[in-house]
């Protein structure tokens, strides 16, 4: 399940948007907690050219934010942080650790990784590994977030799926498409890469 994320801030600085922040997500947890599904991912929206000189303070915004959060959420489901703008793992790996919970992880969203990450694949894969539960599969140019279909774009799919197997990591794979066209066209080309991987 995804929670909203529009127009939303967990560590903004200015204390009525956190409030609708918290309240928008709130309602999204209530929906969880009946659905039951195997996680909820989050958009933290960190956007360093917004906040780089206040991010101590964002952070520990972001912080309380999904402490409630997650004292909502049905503890048998995910919380998991959706990488957005960030250039690196910096900020993500922070905020986990800061919240320090068991079932907080992470999902890897292809398409914003693409546009925005100023360091390598693999380097981001290696920092998060271990808190890795699910993949937004969508694909780019590398210019806008264009949701398109697998194998239309430039992210290196073999590259992703390669590294999951040699490190033995198995996540929700999630096909973000925007389109039933795009859908249709990313499953078929989504296993015909895993049929060549595995």
């Amino acid at each position: 399940m995804h929670a909203p994320y529009l127009d939303l801030s967990p560590g903004a600085i200015e204390e009525s948007v956190r409030k609708i922040t918290l309240e928008k997500f709130l309602k999204a947890v209530s929906v969880a907690n009946i659905l039951k599904p195997i996680s909820v991912v989050f958009h933290p929206n960190w956007d360093h050219w917004k906040y780089e000189d206040d991010a101590d303070e964002w952070l520990e915004n972001a912080k309380q934010t999904f402490l409630k959060i997650s004292e909502k959420l049905d503890p048998e489901i995910f919380l998991l942080f959706e990488n957005v703008y960030d250039q690196n793992t910096e900020i993500l790996l922070r905020l986990r650790e800061s919240i320090n919970i068991r079932r907080v992880g992470f999902c890897f969203d292809t398409g914003h990784f693409l546009n925005f990450s100023t360091i390598p694949l693999k380097e981001w894969l290696d920092k998060i590994k271990y808190f890795l539960i699910e993949i937004h599969l969508h694909d780019n140019m590398g210019k806008r977030d264009e949701h398109l279909a697998i194998g239309d774009g430039r992210f290196p799919f073999h590259e992703l799926f390669t590294y999951l197997k040699e490190n033995s990591i198995f996540p929700i794979l999630t096909i973000e498409a925007h389109s039933l066209e795009n859908l249709i066209k990313g499953e078929s080309k989504l296993k015909e890469i895993l049929e060549d991987v595995y």
